[in-house]
């Protein structure tokens, strides 16, 4: 009993620091891609909102993940945008359109 225990909290454990380190992955990513555009990225708002297992080119399934995230044209407003990652490469992105 206290080793499934253990090994469920292994698990749980194991997706916590994968989901932590995608973040950080998708935080990169999101920053690059905002500078690319001349906005200003708000560092605090990405979250991943949906996750789903896919089919992958690399190995036989994969987990892609939608992060969405705000960015500001220096000034007041806001601009919802998102990015999909698939594993850990960057496959689809989404910025609000916008006038200056």
């Amino acid at each position: 009993m206290n080793t499934i225990f253990i090994l469920i909290l292994l698990v749980i454990l194991g997706y916590f620091i994968d989901n932590l380190a995608k973040r950080e992955k998708a935080k990169a990513y999101a920053k690059k891609l905002v500078d690319s555009f001349n906005l200003q990225f708000l560092d605090d708002s990405i979250f991943c909102a949906k996750m789903k297992i896919i089919r992958g080119v690399k190995y036989p399934y994969s987990i892609q993940r939608k992060y969405h995230f705000y960015a500001s044209p220096f000034s007041e407003k806001r601009l919802q945008c998102y990015l999909v990652m698939n594993g850990s490469q960057m496959s689809d992105w989404y910025i609000e359109p916008y006038s200056e």
